[in-house]
């Protein structure tokens, strides 16, 4: 959800507002890191990660996915996983 949906025109204020409480209480239920209405990495806000930090989160969330989808399917090779949506 971002700023610029409600200056287009196709979400409120208040809807957006309301998405991102939703969002930050289910962040903490699960005990997903979130501060300043958005997800923590390297201990602070997404939106203030350097570009070599976004990189590096990057890479991460990429390597996480393609384990998560290896272990689904064992007789993948793991350059040979799918990182197509």
């Amino acid at each position: 959800m971002s700023e610029s949906l409600v200056r287009a025109g196709t979400t409120t204020r208040a809807q957006l507002a309301g998405i991102l409480r939703d969002g930050e209480a289910r962040a903490r239920a699960l005990d997903i890191p979130y501060a300043s209405g958005d997800f923590k990495a390297f201990g602070k806000p997404y939106a203030t990660l350097t570009a070599e930090e976004h990189k590096a989160a990057s890479m991460i969330a990429e390597a996480r996915v393609r384990a998560f989808r290896w272990l689904l399917n064992d007789a993948v090779a793991w350059d040979g996983v799918s990182m197509d949506s």
